[in-house]
């Protein structure tokens, strides 16, 4: 059976890890998608999220719900 994570982890998000890592590298390649000639940088995807956030919070979705999107492997969806 896994140990349990450390404190510190549990309180990290992808959120906080995408935003850090963004600070960190805005302009390396963070999703590439050849076969639709689609690539982000870390800052544009980013951006993307945070707009993708705003979206669901004004639809009352927040904090503690669950989302799934059921797709295919499209950057639209991501």
């Amino acid at each position: 059976m896994p140990e349990a994570a450390s404190p510190w982890v549990e309180k990290i998000t992808i959120g906080d890890t995408l935003r850090a890592t963004a600070r960190r590298h805005p302009d390396r390649p963070a999703l590439v998608f050849r076969q639709f000639d689609v690539r982000r940088t870390y800052a544009e995807f980013d951006r993307d999220v945070d707009q993708a956030a705003r979206a669901l919070l004004g639809l009352g979705i927040g904090k503690g719900e669950h989302v799934a999107v059921w797709a295919t492997n499209w950057p639209q969806w991501v």
